[in-house]
């Protein structure tokens, strides 16, 4: 027997090796909107950030991520950071930027003091008892200096701890440079990592 026909009201498109089948738009759409130039002017930014980080571990925690939601990696990163671009491709709003992705627990009143030209001082509470596990969760950073806003760096926080309740990190911006910080914590495993928190250092 000869297959049925694919009818015309559908698509066929193929995804990580299995062909789905998505209905035909009954009507075309302007593609113009004032809307549609922001996101298609926010996109090369949004990719040549990714590009920037496709060699770190932080492309790692989205691929691990993107796996539960069906998806890859590196549309998972465009999808949560677009946003942060305007249409000349410029970072708006680093507030919307995001590093770290996943469903691990931040700690509580998460803060940060400058104690130094590149110094910083961060403490945090755990005001309720956690697992063992969770208390071995690793402390990761990232910094964007305002003088190179597309180099992402990360200071060192080897050892530290969810248990440790505080740490000191040594940076690298220049005297005039305005600071970007993401804390975020990961498992002992590189199996999860919690969302990040921002912060802004003038």
């Amino acid at each position: 027997m000869k297959p049925e026909p694919i009818p015309d009201s559908l698509i066929p498109c193929r995804r990580y090796g299995k062909t789905y089948y998505r209905r035909r738009p009954e009507r075309y759409r302007d593609a113009c909107t004032a809307v549609q130039q922001l996101q298609r002017g926010r996109m090369p930014a949004a990719v040549a950030f990714y590009r920037n980080l496709k060699d770190t571990f932080i492309s790692r925690i989205w691929r691990t991520s993107a796996r539960e939601e069906g998806c890859s990696g590196y549309n998972l990163f465009v999808k949560h950071n677009i946003n942060a671009f305007d249409l000349e491709g410029v970072i708006a709003d680093y507030s919307k930027i995001n590093l770290s992705y996943g469903t691990l627990p931040l700690p509580e009143h998460l803060r940060v003091e400058r104690t130094g030209d590149n110094e910083v001082r961060i403490r945090w509470d755990n005001p309720l008892p956690v697992s063992y596990s969770r208390q071995n969760d690793r402390l990761f950073a990232a910094a964007i200096y305002g003088s190179n806003p597309f180099e992402v760096r990360f200071p060192d926080t080897k050892g530290i701890c969810r248990q440790n309740l505080s740490a000191t990190l040594v940076l690298t911006n220049q005297p005039e440079d305005e600071i970007h910080l993401y804390l975020f914590f990961g498992s002992v495993q590189p199996e999860n990592y919690s969302v990040q928190h921002y912060f802004i250092i003038n």
